[in-house]
């Protein structure tokens, strides 16, 4: 079952804001909390393919 709220009237999406422009400050902090500062080396994304009994190794529980 879906529930829906009211539905904006045309008039009211005529006079609608982007949300930057209707909150600027809380636009701006959304937009700066998603950036990772920049490192020196950054780490390179690597496929890697292993036997299947070497896999189950890495996945069994306990020491060793």
């Amino acid at each position: 079952m879906i529930v829906s709220g009211p539905q904006a009237t045309d008039e009211q999406i005529a006079h609608a804001k982007p949300f930057a422009d209707a909150f600027p400050e809380l636009a701006q902090s959304i937009k700066r909390s998603h950036k990772y500062p920049k490192v020196s080396m950054p780490k390179e994304a690597v496929t890697l393919r292993l036997d299947p009994e070497v896999v189950s190794r890495f996945k069994k529980p306990g020491r060793g």
